[in-house]
């Protein structure tokens, strides 16, 4: 879609606002017309505005033109209504390889050889197969969208196929066994990492929803902890945000050891002698959230000092889970123990962790 140039008048509102657009098009029924908008503060707002205009405003021969830059701007201040900001940054870093290649060109002039040549650069960047499958299912949800909006349609990515590597070894899913796990405690000197690292191992929380638990969140007399939010540090311009788990199953109660309990609350109380004390606090922080850098750098040091080898602080989840499973819990449990979204995403996940007596199966 070809776009007029945004235009600067020296006549300013009394709140400073000068830019306009002006702008012929044909209407839906064909005809020519001339817009022109009321003034707005900045040069990309006016823009901004009259992209929006001529998407909503234009008939089927403009229609034809809209691009895969036009659907995504689109697409994207239609997700801001329905998904967490987190999931909406996820699709902005990929619709970042798609507008880098594709963003100029009409959904309706996708051919076959222009996709490939797209497939080409992502294959030629430093991409796992299952993340350029993600961008290549971003492309279909785009054309998707512009043919629920405005009737437009291209089966290009589909005729194209999937990403593919057969030489690819998909990588080893790294935990901690019992056994390297207490070697892994052994060397930390600070109670509250120790017990930090413990409530992920044992009780197999995400990071985020470990980072944003007050004490609030934690019942003494049950023995439980109420998992009902997340905490991300990635969101650009704030410092935290808190918001709710990654889906409605993670919200969840999970019981905690007596080694655990006594720990937490040891550790509130040398926290209640800090001024201004409330039960709002991080219990793994205090006014403010204990910081991502912060975990990854003491997890590192740990890892190194026992001479074990490194894991992800995600693959604490995966530990957790291998600990349940090789301890006699069966699937369902763990699934609802790490607030899975189905039992499936946790058969296809973890079956391979159950060890299997192969005397009872004879060949």
């Amino acid at each position: 879609m070809v776009f007029i140039p945004v235009y600067k008048t020296t006549d300013k509102t009394k709140d400073g606002r000068q830019w306009f657009f002006k702008c012929q098009y044909k209407d839906i029924f064909g005809e020519n017309k001339t817009k022109k908008s009321k003034k707005f503060l900045t040069k990309s707002e006016a823009q901004k505005a009259e992209r929006e205009f001529l998407i909503n405003n234009v008939g089927l021969e403009n229609k034809s033109k809209i691009t895969f830059e036009d659907i995504s701007i689109e697409f994207m201040e239609d997700k801001k209504k329905k998904v967490k900001i987190q999931s909406l940054i996820k699709d902005i870093n990929l619709n970042k390889y798609i507008l880098n290649y594709l963003g100029k060109i009409a959904i309706n002039d996708l051919n076959v050889s222009t996709y490939k040549q797209f497939k080409n650069e992502l294959d030629n960047k430093n991409l796992s197969t299952v993340y350029k499958n993600k961008i290549h299912n971003q492309v279909i949800s785009l054309i998707k969208y512009a043919n629920k909006i405005y009737g437009i349609n291209n089966q290009v990515p589909q005729i194209c196929d999937k990403f593919y590597n057969p030489n690819e070894i998909k990588k080893e899913m790294k935990f901690f066994t019992l056994d390297e796990f207490k070697v892994f405690l052994s060397v930390i000197d600070d109670e509250k990492w120790k017990l930090f690292f413990e409530i992920l191992f044992y009780c197999g929380l995400r990071q985020g929803e470990l980072q944003a638990i007050t004490w609030n969140d934690i019942n003494f007399e049950k023995s439980t902890i109420f998992i009902t939010k997340t905490l991300t540090t990635k969101i650009k311009g704030e410092k935290w945000t808190i918001s709710a788990p990654k889906t409605k199953n993670s919200i969840r109660e999970l019981p905690i050891n007596q080694n655990i309990s006594n720990k937490l609350k040891a550790l509130k109380e040398k926290q209640k002698m800090m001024v201004e004390f409330n039960d709002n606090w991080f219990a793994m922080g205090n006014f403010e959230p204990i910081k991502e850098n912060n975990i990854q750098n003491h997890k590192n040091k740990y890892c190194d000092l026992a001479g074990i080898k490194r894991i992800r602080i995600h693959d604490f989840r995966h530990s957790c889970a291998s600990f349940l499973l090789n301890n006699g819990a069966d699937m369902i449990t763990v699934s609802k123990y790490l607030g899975h979204a189905s039992i499936s995403f946790t058969l296809d996940t973890y079956t391979h962790f159950i060890k299997i007596n192969l005397t009872k199966f004879p060949i």
